[in-house]
């Protein structure tokens, strides 16, 4: 039951067309295991937060506008980017 309610609240935000960043799915930007618990735990913790700091994440970043041709160190970067923005915006 507890894995059926974290799907349900990742598939909030992660392949909603309602909070795409660039024209992209959050799921383009983040995929790998370790990310998409990070983006869960934030959005459980600060509800409709997650598109706003990585799409802020995304902009700090230097990658190729396009995540299909990402490395994994991109995504590394993005992850450390959107955890440096979500720590500076905590009270």
């Amino acid at each position: 039951m507890q894995i059926k309610q974290a799907m349900d609240r990742i598939q909030i935000f992660y392949q909603s067309p309602r909070h795409q960043i660039n024209g992209r799915n959050v799921a383009d930007y983040v995929s790998s295991e370790c990310g998409v618990a990070l983006l869960l735990d934030q959005h459980v913790n600060r509800p409709g937060y997650v598109p706003k700091t990585l799409a802020q994440a995304i902009g700090r970043i230097n990658a190729s506008s396009d995540p299909k041709r990402w490395a994994d160190k991109d995504e590394k970067n993005l992850l450390e980017a959107r955890t440096a923005r979500v720590t500076a915006i905590l009270p």
